[in-house]
């Protein structure tokens, strides 16, 4: 089971967005088998985050040669953004992420229908 979620804190001394996301790896029988975590500050989507959060996590699998069966995820746009394979929006780089994570689950063989909330 891969798991991606993001959350989003206001770092108060420089009142900014701190987004802290990590990705975890758990076996069959819940343990965590595998776990990278990322951060970044400024004013971003928590779309945007939980995109960057699939897709680390996808990375991650490939690199460690590990099977998927599914992929979880909490937040319903980016589960309907990855099924339907496009993003359409103004924002080239929701597009690219959505590219990366529909392009990772085609190299891991994870079906879309797959994907779903948490």
């Amino acid at each position: 089971m891969l798991g991606a979620t993001g959350q989003q804190a206001i770092k108060a001394e420089y009142r900014c967005f701190l987004l802290k996301w990590c990705s975890k790896i758990q076996n069959s029988t819940g343990q965590v088998t595998a776990f990278a975590y990322s951060r970044c500050e400024g004013a971003i989507l928590v779309h945007k985050v939980e995109l960057m959060a699939s897709r680390d996590v996808l990375s991650l699998v490939l690199s460690k040669g590990l099977l998927v069966d599914f992929l979880e995820c909490d937040a319903l746009s980016v589960v309907k953004d990855i099924t339907n394979g496009a993003f359409d929006s103004n924002e080239d780089v929701l597009d690219v992420l959505v590219e990366d994570v529909v392009y990772l689950l085609l190299l891991l063989e994870v079906a879309f229908a797959t994907m779903f909330i948490v």
